[in-house]
């Protein structure tokens, strides 16, 4: 199973980035692919976050643009949409506490945390969630 990170989603939507491509043609396989690609809501909504938001974008999609993104990623034949485990608090809080984390670490401490508990690989542009032990990073190209 992968995870998608945000940048994921965010890179394939917009042409703007210099991983645009990669993103694309990369998210594009994995979503008609045969191993199951995690959708979490959360991940969703804080695409639709960034990709609408013009102090990160200089023409940024407006809400229905955005949404439509996210929905095609949720509706593609590889998506799931995985229930939240009781182990999965349990992870994040040791993440959390074992690596000394606060403010804008968190997010990324629940989403390595969610990754864990599934046993999946999290596909992400960000080169800092190596360092959560446990966690399998894939960089999409």
């Amino acid at each position: 199973m992968i995870i998608l990170d945000v940048n994921v989603i965010v890179y394939a939507a917009r042409r703007e980035f210099q991983e645009h491509e990669a993103a694309l043609r990369w998210l594009e396989a994995a979503l008609s692919g045969d191993e199951p690609v995690a959708v979490l809501d959360g991940v969703l909504a804080a695409a639709t976050r960034l990709m609408t938001n013009h102090r990160v974008l200089r023409d940024p999609f407006g809400p229905d643009e955005a949404l439509a993104v996210c929905d095609a990623v949720r509706s593609a034949p590889a998506a799931i949409t995985p229930a939240v485990s009781v182990r999965r608090w349990s992870a994040f809080s040791r993440l959390t506490s074992e690596l000394g984390l606060r403010a804008n670490d968190i997010p990324d401490a629940y989403l390595a945390a969610t990754a864990i508990d599934l046993g999946a690989r999290l596909a992400t542009f960000d080169h800092g969630f190596r360092r959560f032990p446990g966690l399998t990073v894939i960089v999409p190209s």
